[in-house]
């Protein structure tokens, strides 16, 4: 998967230059990695750390609970759908899930083009995945194939 990084940079600095934001946290105030985690919020009420993955500068990392990852995860959705940033790459392609693991992988994921013709099941989007019974597969290692 592509880094849009310079892109989301360069997003972030026009979006935000001049303009008067707040900061809202969670419980965790910082990561493992010491780095400061927090909701930016603009002055009409609207998580910027939203904006970026609704346009496709970032993914919705879900791993851990926090409070607004529905709405992290409907921007991630809509970005996918709309094919924006990350996800305009024509080599994105569909979602796969394991019938036999009921595990799903993104494009880009771990594991994303080993699984088996016999047991492949492809989905447009994650809430398809979900609503057949299907989960998200961990970052690292393998499912049965």
């Amino acid at each position: 998967m592509p880094s849009f990084g310079p892109e989301a940079s360069a997003f972030t600095r026009r979006s935000l230059l001049g303009e008067r934001v707040r900061l809202e946290f969670e419980a965790a105030t910082t990561d493992r990695f010491g780095r400061t985690l927090a909701y930016v919020v603009l002055a009409d009420g609207r998580l910027f750390n939203e904006e970026l993955v609704r346009h496709g500068y970032g993914r919705a990392y879900t791993r851990f609970p926090f409070r607004h990852s529905g709405r992290f995860r409907a921007a991630e959705n809509e970005a996918r759908i709309a094919r924006r940033g990350l996800w305009s790459v024509a080599a994105t392609g569909p979602i796969v899930g394991n019938r036999r693991s009921r595990v799903y992988r993104l494009p880009g994921d771990h594991g994303y083009g080993g699984v088996k013709e016999t047991n492949r099941i492809e989905f447009v989007n994650e809430e398809e995945a979900r609503r057949a019974g299907f989960r998200r597969a961990k970052r690292s290692g393998s499912d049965p194939q």
